[in-house]
Formats: C-alpha cells, structure tokens, sequence
C-alpha cells in the first residue's frame, strides 16, 4: 500500500482501536501522523502517532469523503481559526465566507459577554465546527472520568443562521452546570424543574377511548399522527405502548398485526387501572422540559442574550451566575 504525506488513514493501534490518521512526514519508510478521530472520547485531541504498515486498514487519500467505515466515523479535520477567548477553534466542516463570518461574531459576540461577566467555564474548552448528525444542532462533551481532558463544545447545525448566538450561549452554559456549580445551586434547578410537574388522572374511561381511537385510525403511527396535538392524548399514547411492551412484551408492530383483524379484541392486553401521569408545563421553551439540566441551559442562554423569562426562573440564574 502507497501511504504519501497528507494521506488520511485508518488504523488499527496498540489496544485494537480504530483510529483515523493524517500522515505529516514520510522518510526512509517511517510514517508519522496525527490522531484525527471524530470519536466523543477524543474529540479535540490531535496526537502524534507512528504508523506501522501492517496496522493500516485502509488509505482514503488526502480528500476522504466524510461518512462511517468499519465503524469509525470519518470526519476529516479542515482548519483552525483563532475566535477569542475561546482559542483556536476547530473547523471538520466546509464553510462558505458567509457561514464564517456569523461563526465568528457569534462566538466571540456570546464569549465577550460571559468573559466579562466572569461566567466563562474554568475548564478549557476544545469549539468545533462540525456537520450535522440527525436532529443535533449542538453540543456539550464532557469525559466523565478524564479531567484533564478540555471538555468539548460542538456547533453542527444544518445552517448558521440567526440562532447561532442562541447555540453558544446554551452549550456554554452547559459548561457552567458542570464545573461551575455546586450541589446546592444544582438542587435548586431540580427542584424548580420538578415543581413544573403537572399530574393528571387518566381514568378507565379514557383508557377505553383511546383504544377506540386507535382502532379508528388502523395503525400506531397513523394514531400518533391524529393526536401529535394533543399533548395530553400523546402522553397517555406513549405511556400505553410502554405498560403493553412491559407487560405483554408486544411491540407497536406487533399491535398493528392484532389491528388488521377486525375481529380482534385489545381488551386483553390494555390497560384496565385508571393511572397518574406527569407532564412538563412550558417554562421557558419546549426544550426546556427535557431535564434540570436542559431547563438551566435554556434559561441561561436566554439571560445571557437578554430575552424574556418568567420572573422566578429569572430570578434562578441570576442567583446562580451571581454564585459562581
């Protein structure tokens, strides 16, 4: 295998990992690299490595087209760009001039803000740029067992647009709940976001009526799709096909099997005791009612870009940030 400077290559290294590498140097037949893994426990990492010919798998060339190959992420690093105060940040990302430009004023705009105020997360943080992966528009890494790893904050939307202060903000924010906080301020983001917990009683009454109703619309997907609506409808949905899958251990496909025959009776496998369920009142934003963590994210994201929150979540992060 031809192996030349500025071929990326995956390898296999001493523990059987798959790594991938950017050959700098070739001489009298010694290789020598750069780790460039897009893996979340090494992302911002670039190591210096020498490469055996035995242990690579394959050579993509100097232009490898991003995608996944026997199992590692191919993602090659592009260029560096000084932002401050976050450093050199990390562009594995193609980006027009445009794109770059609301990159930048967007990171240093939201770092200018929190450095100022003395928010800045005391740990280094490793920025990079990425492409998009499914819904994530961005993202906050942190090693759970390495602290001398920088955590990493990733910006990977489809487009940089408007809302990329919004990103920033809310991902360093992240940075601040884990290595700004104490237990205490933690608690009081757990305790208001438990209190945001509405509990409604769904009797056998309505248990019934959404079995007619599914039965109405054929299928589990088409049902989910009349009632997307409905929160209440979708809560109680989700919590019946999860009481089926525990109890029953059938599956949504295998309801959509018991539903082409007419003559088949749910009753069996439905549930029959009224229950209580919890639902999330809207804080701040959708969003916001996926965790504690994720409330105190978006609320400071929102501080920090001087947007409208309710009084006493508002009250929260000034306390927070005045703690830190």
């Amino acid at each position: 295998m031809k192996i030349q400077c500025g071929d990326y290559c995956l390898i296999v290294d001493e523990k059987n990992k798959k790594q991938l590498v950017l050959v700098d140097s070739v001489a009298s037949g010694t290789y020598n690299g750069v780790v460039d893994n897009a893996d979340k426990d090494n992302e911002g990492t670039r190591t210096t490595i020498s490469l055996d010919l035995a242990d690579v798998m394959v050579n993509f060339g100097t232009d490898p087209q991003r995608g996944t190959c026997y199992g590692l992420s191919v993602e090659p690093f592009k260029f560096t760009k000084k932002i401050n105060p976050w450093g050199q940040v990390q562009f594995y990302r193609d980006v027009s001039d445009a794109e770059k430009e609301v990159i930048v004023t967007s990171l240093r705009k939201v770092g200018g803000i929190i450095k100022q105020r003395g928010w800045m997360p005391v740990k280094p943080i490793d920025v990079q740029v990425r492409y998009a992966k499914s819904k994530t528009i961005a993202g906050y890494y942190k090693h759970a067992s390495k602290d001398d790893v920088n955590d990493v904050l990733t910006l990977c939307p489809l487009e940089f647009d408007g809302e990329t202060d919004y990103y920033v903000a809310h991902e360093a924010s992240h940075g601040i709940w884990y290595n700004m906080m104490d237990k205490i301020l933690r608690g009081k983001w757990i305790e208001l976001f438990a209190k945001s917990t509405v509990l409604s009683e769904v009797t056998k009454t309505d248990l019934l009526s959404c079995m007619d109703d599914l039965k109405s619309s054929g299928s589990c997907k088409d049902y989910m799709a009349d009632i997307k609506e409905d929160e209440t409808k979708v809560l109680i949905a989700k919590e019946i096909f999860r009481l089926i899958l525990n109890k029953h251990k059938l599956t949504k496909k295998d309801i959509d099997v018991l539903l082409e025959n007419e003559d088949t009776d749910l009753k069996g496998i439905w549930p029959k005791r009224a229950m209580e369920l919890g639902s999330k009142t809207l804080l701040v934003s959708d969003y916001a009612r996926k965790s504690a963590i994720e409330l105190h994210a978006v609320a400071t994201a929102y501080f920090i870009l001087d947007r409208e929150l309710p009084k006493d979540v508002k009250a929260l992060v000034s306390e927070t940030l005045a703690n830190i």
